[in-house]
């Protein structure tokens, strides 16, 4: 098996599967501002979420920790932060931590700019500015070392997900790649892993659950077959056919593999083909 895969190398020495701008709400009051600069400009990628006000504690350092994570995974290439200028969540602090991990980022507040309307057209002229940026980013040769997989599974046919993930998992740890998993909900489970720093994702579902990463290619492995056949324009691999007994954990895990190296270097998801971009951030404290 291969040792390398062609990466997005950035100035802080990580190395991204994809090549994204994010525009990125500090707080729920900004969601609709950072949706208009996203239809002004598609090639962006834009997340919307009811938090970044009214948190206290250890629910709002996780709100802080998660976005700044997220923000600065490698596989985004530069982020515009957008806040309102109360919140709690402060944008420009947030810009701030996110900038610390050596990521381009640039921050716009709707109160100071003046209005909803100039937030907006002031927000996309920043964003085509880093759009022109980050076109200069290529291809290069990049260690497997540096690729970390998430894994995640709806505990649905684990006779065929948990072997099959531990199979792949395995076999891209042993030629250097790295392993993380994380609890919660779907959304909430693979938004920490990517803000963790994982660039790819692969969630194995019995249920046909049609998620995907705003930022992160996520393969989804069927481990129904008859679900696979309802749902082909939303799963990417059967692994069906390992209960069935036609394929073995090895013939479907070095498929997965393959699959997971041809995502790294560019291919497109079936998530990333029809646009699924769910994030989500659970809630651990009290809010007020």
């Amino acid at each position: 098996m291969t040792t390398t895969f062609p990466g997005y190398r950035r100035p802080n020495g990580s190395v991204g599967v994809r090549n994204h701008v994010l525009v990125l709400p500090s707080v729920m009051c900004a969601n609709h501002v950072v949706d208009r600069i996203g239809r002004a400009l598609p090639e962006l990628v834009t997340v919307a979420h009811p938090i970044g006000c009214g948190q206290v504690g250890a629910d709002f350092e996780q709100t802080k920790r998660t976005m700044t994570g997220f923000a600065s995974n490698p596989n985004v290439a530069a982020v515009l932060v957008v806040g309102l200028g109360c919140e709690s969540n402060e944008s420009k602090a947030l810009a701030a931590e996110i900038a610390a991990r050596g990521q381009r980022v640039e921050v716009i507040g709707i109160q100071e700019t003046g209005d909803s309307s100039a937030t907006i057209a002031r927000g996309a002229e920043i964003a085509r500015g880093l759009l022109s940026e980050v076109a200069n980013y290529e291809r290069s040769t990049c260690a497997l070392s540096e690729l970390a997989l998430a894994t995640e599974s709806d505990r649905v046919e684990d006779v065929a997900a948990d072997p099959l993930l531990e199979h792949a998992a395995d076999r891209l740890a042993a030629a250097g790649a790295r392993v993380m998993d994380a609890p919660g909900q779907d959304v909430e489970r693979m938004t920490a892993m990517v803000a963790g720093g994982a660039q790819v994702v692969v969630f194995a579902t019995g249920r046909g659950t049609p998620t995907g990463s705003p930022i992160a290619p996520v393969i989804k492995v069927a481990t129904d077959s008859a679900m696979f056949a309802r749902m082909r324009e939303n799963m990417d691999l059967d692994a069906g056919t390992i209960a069935a007994g036609t394929r073995t954990i090895e013939q479907v895990g070095e498929e997965l593999v393959d699959w997971v190296l041809a995502a790294a270097g560019g291919r497109q998801t079936a998530a990333e083909v029809l646009g699924f971009h769910d994030f989500a951030i659970a809630r651990i404290g009290p809010s007020f």
